[in-house]
């Protein structure tokens, strides 16, 4: 895929080695001397014409890979080594999904800029940012009179419809202490039963990363409050799934809970989840 990608990037290496990382409790021991591949780039390039490193504090399509521990740590140390800007893409890991507003402050390394989406307003506008170091805003504020101070946006830029969703929604987080609770779900997910399991025998659990288990871990106690959706049916050998949106199984589901039990329910691409009050859950975000 190199031809399609923009030119003038270099990749560092995957942190991800099951051979070295598997059972892992938290964040991997192995792994940091990884980071000592920027200074090889650096050398090759010459860091004067480098503008910035680009890392997810936590790796999150590309798998919930946790980063080993001072990883990040040396990327910082080698950016400041050579004036090269880091950045975090938080599209993500940003706004409590790692028991703390940032993965920047849950493994405590302070990038130059943050990239944010998502989380900001819960997906239900398109909405996007970037938070700078001050030395980078003044940079741009305080430019020439006649310039407008940051020359930049689209046609639909700053909508008040993503703005006024974004208000709310940091509104609850704060309200329901949100990335406090994350926090405490992620010291509970450590118990056996959470465990992430991979498939060829290799396990590791990744502490650190609350939604990884939303987004990954199919747990036994998850799975007897899941109702599928979808029906696979079997017509002369081949298999074919059938949305079952309207079925018997979810009729019956939804009937349980007017009974009084207390649930809630969250209609989840092929699952209805069927989540017990007790949970302390009021919330989903997908």
């Amino acid at each position: 895929f190199a031809p399609l990608m923009m030119p003038g990037v270099d990749h560092l290496p995957h942190t991800q080695n099951l051979k070295e990382m598997a059972f892992s409790k938290g964040q991997p021991t192995w792994g940091s001397h990884l980071a000592e591949e920027l200074e090889r780039i650096i050398a090759l390039h010459d860091a004067s014409t480098i503008a910035a490193v680009i890392v997810e504090p936590m790796q999150g399509s590309a798998g919930v890979i946790v980063p080993p521990v001072g990883y990040l740590n040396r990327l910082r140390e080698i950016c400041d080594k050579h004036g090269i800007l880091l950045i975090f893409d938080e599209v993500i890991c940003g706004f409590g999904r790692m028991g703390a507003w940032f993965g920047a402050q849950a493994f405590g390394v302070t990038p130059d800029l943050i990239t944010f989406a998502k989380c900001v307003n819960n997906g239900t506008v398109p909405m996007g940012g970037v938070i700078a170091k001050q030395g980078i805003y003044d940079t741009f504020m305080q430019g020439p009179e006649h310039l407008v101070e940051f020359f930049h946006g689209y046609t639909y830029s700053g909508h008040p419809l993503a703005v006024a969703a974004a208000n709310a929604r940091l509104d609850v987080l704060h309200e329901e202490n949100v990335q406090e609770r994350m926090g405490e779900q992620a010291k509970r997910d450590r118990h056996p039963q959470y465990r992430l399991f991979r498939r060829g025998g290799n396990v590791t659990d990744r502490g650190p990363a609350r939604h990884a288990r939303a987004a990954r871990v199919r747990a036994r106690a998850e799975k007897r409050h899941a109702v599928p959706l979808h029906r696979r049916h079997h017509r002369n050998g081949a298999a074919s799934d059938q949305h079952a949106g309207g079925s018997r199984a979810h009729d019956r589901s939804v009937a349980r809970c007017d009974q009084g039990r207390g649930v809630m329910l969250s209609e989840n691409s092929a699952f209805l989840l069927v989540i017990p009050a007790e949970a302390g859950i009021q919330r989903l975000c997908f």
